[in-house]
């Protein structure tokens, strides 16, 4: 049986609505500090929960000092889009298929409490979280994508047979860190094709993530992929 690591997409891959959040408040420099790709350590560190939210806020309101607090929590949160329903259901469908289905997001406290009253506002939280085995925070864990290791420790803390496990993310760097040692699957070619080094790169991401799950469920179950 194939086993998959999912994430539920909520944020945009670049930045731009921080960056004109920030820029907004005075703060024209942010790209330089923020990345997905090359970030600052002290955001690393908040991903990692060895920092406080409060020495990071203090952190982020020292670029914009004539900015309140709520102007900078928002700023900073605007990053966050929103949960597809759809989305949700088709984990459901993929669980129900009799794969265990686990969800791992670089985040931190600020954005999870953030998130999760966004989901809340779209529907049962916990019909969110029942979707999933166990979803594992970065900032709770205490490590992140695109390191190895942490593709590596989920699937150690499960059981789970890295060459059986599917990993989909929309982030090629993330995609890359899991290697070849667990595999993932593109959109693009419509087709079993199962890979490493592939991430979504469709505008629409809904219908992106929908054929990766597609092809979960009817594609993967009884396939040797561990030699991919």
């Amino acid at each position: 049986m194939s086993f998959l690591i999912l994430v539920v997409f909520c944020s945009k891959s670049i930045i731009t609505s921080q960056l004109q959040a920030f820029a907004k408040l005075g703060f024209t420099d942010f790209k330089e500090i923020y990345t997905q790709a090359n970030q600052n350590p002290i955001f690393d560190k908040l991903e990692t929960g060895k920092v406080s939210n409060e020495e990071f806020m203090q952190y982020l309101h020292s670029f914009v000092p004539k900015a309140t607090r709520q102007e900078v929590d928002e700023a900073w949160n605007c990053i966050l889009l929103y949960i597809m329903p759809e989305q949700v259901e088709m984990v459901h469908q993929v669980k129900n298929s009799g794969r265990k289905t686990f969800m791992l997001s670089n985040t931190n406290a600020i954005h999870v409490v953030a998130f999760e009253k966004m989901i809340a506002e779209k529907m049962d939280i916990n019909h969110f979280r029942s979707a999933f085995e166990k979803i594992y925070y970065s900032n709770v864990i205490g490590i992140k994508k695109p390191y190895p290791e942490t593709y590596l420790k989920v699937c150690e803390w499960n059981n789970l047979i890295p060459s059986e496990t599917l990993f989909i993310d929309d982030s090629i760097q993330h995609v890359k860190g899991a290697g070849s040692r667990i595999s993932s699957i593109s959109p693009q070619t419509g087709r079993k094709n199962f890979r490493p080094c592939c991430s979504l790169k469709k505008t629409n991401r809904s219908k992106a993530f929908s054929e990766q799950l597609f092809l979960s469920i009817h594609g993967t179950k009884g396939q040797d992929h561990s030699d991919r």
